[in-house]
Order: structure tokens, then C-alpha cells, then sequence
């Protein structure tokens, strides 16, 4: 007679302990009158107090457990030290590098600014009419202003401009029109 499954796991639930009364005692009357069932509990016990052992000599002991965790300690601590900074060090440099990007900011805002209110136009106050300049922009072609005339009063200042615009600002005529155009004057696309 061979052993079945169902009898393997019947053996394995009665060697844990979770047979319940009635079919515990049911079990022992077969394993009195049954050899082959009760050698099957044998190999049973012994394969489980094999495993045990095993897994008993894989586990620690406290004295190599606490080895393993001084060598670990001494390993973090040593590589906090290795990667440590002074912190002096550390924030002083943190203090330079924000204090000299504060300042070359304020001289960034501070050119900015400045362009922005100095449009190339003297105020003029009551104060200083008698020293007042009127200074008047010369562009090229492109609008880009490549120098500056200035002027001791107004009139002199709206002749010039009105002379320039008269002699390097040429008007533009209607395409189709009627009138030819030269080929320098067209606008180009």
C-alpha cells in the first residue's frame, strides 16, 4: 500500500499541531495498525528536524550580530568624516557667492535703471534755461541712432531736424502708382 497525498498532508497537519481532537484520534488508530503510514511519519520528522537544524545554523548569533552592526556603524562614520566640510569653510563660502551675486545684480538693475531714465534728453527746469542743450539723435537707414547734434536753442535745433528729414528721409510713393521708382528705393520684402 502506498502513501497518498491527502496522508502526506494529514501527517504534516498532525506533526504542526493543527488536527483537531476527532481526527487526531483517528489518526493515531491508523498509525498503530498502519507500518507503512507510521514510517512515513518518521521520514517525516526527521526531514523536519533536517530543515530546523538548517535554518538554525543559517541564522546569526548575537556576538556576530553585534559585530556586524560595529562594522556598519564604523563604516558610516567613517564616511562622514571623509565627506565632511568644515562648516566654517562651507558658509563662508555661501556668504560670498550670495553677497556678490546681490551686488552683481544691483549693478545690472542699476544700468538697466539708468538707460531707462536718461533717454538721451536733457530736462529742461527754469533753472538752468540759459545753459540748456538740446541735443537731437542722427539715425542710419535702420533707425539706429549713431550720434548726437546738439543745439543752444530750439530753433536751431527744428531747422537741422527739418534739413536732415529733407535730405535723408526720402517719402515713399504707393507701389502702382504711376511714377517709376527706382530699384534702390523700393522697400525690401
Amino acid at each position: 500500500m502506498t502513501i497518498l497525498e491527502n496522508d502526506l498532508e494529514l501527517l504534516e497537519e498532525y506533526l504542526d499541531g493543527g488536527l483537531e481532537k476527532s481526527a487526531q484520534l483517528k489518526l493515531s488508530d491508523r498509525l498503530a495498525t498502519d507500518k507503512q503510514l507510521s514510517d512515513a511519519l518518521a521520514v517525516l520528522r526527521s526531514q523536519r528536524a533536517l530543515r530546523q537544524a538548517a535554518f538554525a545554523s543559517m541564522e546569526p548569533t548575537d556576538l556576530s550580530t553585534q559585530q556586524l552592526m560595529w562594522r556598519v556603524r564604523g563604516a558610516m562614520l567613517d564616511q562622514k568624516r571623509s565627506n565632511a566640510v568644515p562648516m566654517p569653510s562651507r558658509w563662508s563660502q555661501w556668504r560670498i557667492a550670495s553677497i556678490s551675486s546681490a551686488a552683481a545684480a544691483c549693478i545690472i538693475l542699476g544700468f538697466f535703471f539708468g538707460r531707462l531714465g536718461h533717454a538721451g534728453n536733457t530736462p529742461i527746469s527754469p533753472s538752468n534755461t540759459a545753459e540748456a542743450k538740446i541735443s537731437v539723435p542722427i539715425t542710419n537707414e535702420y533707425g539706429q541712432v549713431v550720434a548726437w547734434q546738439t543745439f543752444d536753442d530750439a530753433n536751431q535745433a527744428k531747422s537741422f531736424t527739418e534739413d536732415y528729414h529733407r535730405t535723408h528721409v526720402q517719402p515713399q510713393r504707393p507701389i502702382g502708382s504711376g511714377q517709376p521708382t527706382l530699384v534702390d528705393q523700393q522697400v525690401p520684402f
